[in-house]
């Protein structure tokens, strides 16, 4: 899903919390 890559907030979330990022990206490729 490369919904968040489209979204103007994946930039600040990815920095305030790569982590949190990481593991929805993992729950939504699980």
């Amino acid at each position: 899903m490369d919904s968040f890559s489209g979204m103007p907030i994946s930039p600040r979330f990815t920095r305030r919390r790569p982590v949190d990022l990481m593991r929805l990206d993992a729950a939504l490729c699980s």
